[in-house]
């Protein structure tokens, strides 16, 4: 009876860590970046993204794939550094066919553009209502936040306003 005990034991010890997990990801200015993880019944999955720098996310979507009823019932959320929640909701379910007597869906959610700074953190945590795993993902393309256009017109006028002074302070000596 040992025998079969040990590697049950063994098997639910090693599981276990991955009813909750997290992965973090660090982005930076134009880039796509992906996570990844796998949401178990009665878990759940943090997707963290950490800003290396000023940027934008310009497309940030969401994804989980599996079967349809239960793709249906998962509940995410998305916090900035602050705890404020940045957007939360479910799946636009797609239905991908039949296999083995189980309706397959993708189901995908886009969401709001964001402007993050260095050390920002976005954190996207999946919660289930499940009974079998279903993959989950969340996808982002950045871009570098823009210089105000004005910027670069106030370098130019100090720029061109110091030539002056220096060519001023020449023709005096």
């Amino acid at each position: 009876m040992n025998k079969y005990l040990m590697p049950a034991a063994l098997s639910a010890a090693l599981m276990a860590p991955l009813a909750a997990h997290a992965v973090t990801t660090t982005i930076t200015a134009d880039g796509v970046f992906s996570s990844t993880g796998l949401l178990l019944p009665d878990g759940s999955v943090e997707l963290e993204f950490v800003a290396d720098g000023a940027l934008d996310i310009d497309e940030f979507t969401l994804s989980g794939l599996g079967a349809a009823v239960d793709v249906e019932d998962i509940s995410f959320s998305v916090t900035a550094n602050d705890g404020s929640v940045v957007a939360s909701g479910g799946f636009d379910i797609v239905p991908l066919g039949e296999v083995g007597g189980t309706i397959l869906g993708l189901g995908t959610s886009s969401l709001p553009s964001l402007r993050l700074f260095d050390g920002y953190t976005v954190t996207v945590l999946f919660l289930d209502g499940i009974t079998s795993s279903v993959s989950v993902s969340a996808s982002l393309a950045t871009s570098e936040v823009p210089l105000p256009a004005a910027g670069g017109m106030l370098l130019t006028g100090l720029a061109a306003a110091g030539f002056v002074a220096r060519r001023k302070k020449k023709t005096a000596a």
